[in-house]
């Protein structure tokens, strides 16, 4: 529900899968969310320090800069240092989500749940988000 002065909060989707991007922003659209994408790491860094997010989505395997690497990086700029960024990712293994911890990762969720799981990893990340 919008009312005066609501802003709603802005998404970006990083992957280089332009179906994956496509329904991942569906998703984020239908839980209220202004939402941008990058097709992947080098692009998504362009993106978030030009139109300023308030939270990540990347996949994790991608050509040129995966999504761990994505993460880290922005993660050492100011402005990126707290916004939550979750990894999408097949692989479950235990570490994998080391890696994702090392690297500033908030969340790892499984692409095989991203859909059903969606409103449930925004409030984790995002409290003050009503979904």
């Amino acid at each position: 529900m919008k009312y005066e002065g609501y802003m709603p909060k802005r998404a970006l989707v990083v992957d280089d899968s332009l179906t994956a991007r496509s329904s991942l922003v569906s998703e984020l659209k239908n839980l209220g969310f202004e939402v941008s994408v990058a097709s992947d790491g080098f692009l998504a860094i362009c993106e978030a320090l030009t139109h300023p997010v308030d939270v990540i989505f990347s996949d994790y395997l991608m050509p040129r800069l995966d999504g761990y690497k994505t993460c880290f990086i922005l993660k050492q700029h100011p402005q990126y240092k707290n916004i939550p960024f979750v990894i999408l990712s097949a692989s479950e293994s235990l570490s994998h989500r080391q890696k994702a911890e090392l690297m500033g990762v908030n969340w790892v969720l499984p692409k095989t749940r991203a859909m059903g799981a969606m409103a449930e990893v925004i409030q984790a990340v995002l409290p003050d988000m009503a979904v």
